[in-house]
């Protein structure tokens, strides 16, 4: 009897470890096609930072790269860069 208690409970044990391990996995992937993404969009049409791609994956950086200190920090950089070209004209 015991040793049918260790092989279910081995079991189900392994199971979940394999579903946490795969959602882990899939957030883990999602986060960096959003993140490649973005930096696609903004590459391709870093000449025309006004059209609605660009406007749109601009508006996701704070979202998808929350945990990106560096991006960040470049983001509001960028935004003061720009907020100050505006005034100047």
């Amino acid at each position: 009897m015991s040793e049918t208690a260790i092989l279910v409970s081995t079991a189900l044990c392994s199971g979940l470890v394999a579903t946490v391990v795969t959602i882990l996995w899939q957030k883990y992937e999602r986060i960096k096609i959003e993140k490649m993404k973005i930096f696609t969009i903004l590459m391709s049409r870093r000449y025309d930072l006004a059209s609605e791609e660009s406007v749109s994956a601009l508006n996701m950086i704070d979202v998808v790269f929350y945990k990106s200190n560096k991006v960040r920090s470049a983001w509001v950089s960028f935004k003061e860069a720009a907020k100050n070209q505006c005034r100047r004209k």
